[in-house]
């Protein structure tokens, strides 16, 4: 049942919670002179949207006003199958409430470290234990992506007066005196800033085009990623065994020729594993015309000769639990924008939005979340004093944001590369040498090396 609360109705949904804005004209926000619908409008209602939302209303209670925008609906919403959580994620989400990380963890694996192992003959090529790891302790799970934008969503209906709209679109941004965001809806909502959290292909970036602090060309890096997710039921009996002795609690890689495996348990009870696949876009498009299409039969094919089990566990996956997508980033130069007198709309971007990245260091949102964070924690402080001092700020987390950024974007890209390699006297090269020189385990996690913001320790 419906419930009315602070200028909201909020509605149940299974697994999801929307809150329709039924804000009237004549109730509105101010926090200077100038009089607005809202003081941030936040386009996606994702991780990186969700965080910021819940981060500023339900961790830090800021006394400013925030609509969400979410284009989906509780029945439409993709949320995946799975993403790898490192040390800097569970940090952002023990900074939201420690019952944030708690509840993510009890539902997922503890890994403990990653193996790496040729894809012939399943020899071990490379173990690197977490606990070797400089900068530890560090932790990483698989976390069911639903699972993750359940928590935060509820975390930020969790505030009284949380407003999310749901099923609209942002078709137009404008700038007055103002941000004047215009939705599909038919409604335009006035504000003092505009968040763009909606993804790779985000709406609010091409607002910016062609800003030399976002990344204004997203090239396909030539392969795939599929992901699934199997249960222990689904698996034959002699499978659910080799995967208990042999295969828990780790990380597990397989490196072949173009093409990547890697394999984990998703719950403590491992009832169910999750699976990724990397693929050339090549091997797909010499046999396949709809490459978006891939059957677990379709996949299997390309490791059939494999070693045992990992033929076995794609196979009997069902269609409905696995998904594909496009790897893309961008290596375009980014510049800080306070250097270019045109760039001084009062929008700024985070997540995939902002630093399109591929999985190959499994940093996507945890990305955005550190960037949630940063960002809430100087919207925070910030003096809202006039458009100069919003714009100062956004200036300010952009700069922070930069080059940590970027250099984990380039970082994956280059990973990515040498993992999807096709040649076999290179891929020999790098398995039997790369992995004994270059990979080591104390650097093995330096990217997972992050503090959350001074404002969410006390």
């Amino acid at each position: 049942m419906p419930l009315v609360g602070f200028g909201v109705v909020w509605v149940s949904f299974p697994n999801w919670r929307f809150c329709r804005c039924t804000r009237r004209n004549s109730r509105r926000f101010q926090l200077y002179s100038k009089t607005v619908d809202y003081d941030v409008i936040v386009v996606g209602g994702g991780i990186g949207g969700l965080a910021l939302s819940a981060a500023l209303k339900t961790v830090l209670k800021w006394s400013g006003s925030v609509l969400v925008v979410e284009q989906s609906t509780s029945e439409s919403f993709e949320t995946g199958s799975a993403l790898g959580l490192w040390t800097n994620a569970f940090k952002c989400l023990d900074a939201l409430g420690n019952q944030v990380g708690s509840h993510l963890r009890n539902k997922s694996c503890p890994l403990e470290g990653v193996v790496i192992r040729d894809a012939q003959r399943g020899q071990l090529l490379k173990y690197i234990p977490l606990d070797k790891c400089k900068g530890g302790p560090h932790e990483f799970y698989y976390v069911r992506r639903r699972d993750l934008v359940d928590t935060l969503c509820s975390l930020y209906l969790s505030s009284p007066d949380a407003e999310y709209l749901s099923g609209v679109t942002v078709e137009n941004l404008r700038q007055d005196d103002c941000m004047i965001v215009d939705c599909s809806n038919g409604k335009s909502f006035k504000c003092r800033v505009v968040i763009g959290a909606d993804g790779i292909g985000s709406v609010v970036r091409k607002y910016l085009y062609p800003c030399p602090r976002w990344p204004r060309k997203i090239r396909s890096n030539g392969y795939l990623a599929c992901r699934g997710i199997v249960g222990s039921h689904q698996l034959p009996k002699r499978v659910c065994d080799e995967l208990e002795s042999h295969w828990s609690p780790y990380i597990s890689q397989i490196w072949g020729k173009g093409i990547r495996v890697g394999v984990a348990p998703l719950d403590a009870n491992h009832t169910c594993w999750y699976w990724f696949l990397t693929i050339n876009e090549s091997k797909c498009k010499d046999r396949y015309e709809n490459k978006w299409q891939l059957s677990p039969q379709n996949i299997s094919e390309w490791i059939v000769d494999w070693f045992y089990p990992i033929p076995q566990i794609i196979q009997n996956t069902g269609v409905e639990d696995i998904h594909i997508q496009q790897c893309a980033d961008s290596l375009d130069v980014l510049l800080p924008r306070k250097y270019f007198a045109n760039q001084t709309c009062l929008v700024t971007l985070l997540g995939d939005a902002a630093h399109p990245t591929t999985p190959n260091l499994a940093q996507g949102a945890a990305l955005a979340l550190e960037d949630a964070l940063v960002l809430a924690s100087h919207l925070y402080s910030a003096t809202w004093t006039n458009n100069d001092t919003i714009l100062e700020t956004l200036y300010e987390y952009e700069n922070q944001r930069l080059f940590r950024t970027q250099q984990l974007v380039v970082q994956s890209h280059i990973i990515g590369k040498l993992l999807q390699l096709e040649n076999e006297w290179i891929c020999s090269l790098r398995d039997n040498v790369g992995t004994k020189v270059f990979l080591r385990s104390r650097d093995f996690l330096r990217h997972a090396i992050w503090d959350v913001p001074s404002c969410f320790l006390k």
